[in-house]
């Protein structure tokens, strides 16, 4: 997987994209220094669109933010930072 976006002050911050292996879109978004805003979209390999969700103002209750999952955290770190 390889990611581009941009960090401030060591956090993932502003606008992020992560991309499979044969270079497909799969997922991008924004990132409020390390936290997930507004809206977050994932594709499929055909570049269809196949789920939205939607994320709050940062400094958001970590009880009632959504479970992360493979793809990245949805933006984890699972990138190599060299390839942001």
């Amino acid at each position: 997987m390889k990611a581009n976006g941009f960090e401030l002050d060591g956090k993932l911050h502003g606008h992020w994209e992560w991309f499979r292996q044969d270079g497909s879109l799969m997922r991008s978004g924004e990132f409020d220094l390390g936290h997930q805003v507004g809206m977050w979209r994932t594709w499929d390999r055909a570049g269809r669109l196949v789920k939205e969700t939607s994320f709050g103002p940062s400094n958001p209750d970590p009880a009632t933010q959504p479970q992360q999952d493979e793809a990245g955290p949805v933006g984890s770190g699972a990138a190599d930072p060299a390839t942001r």
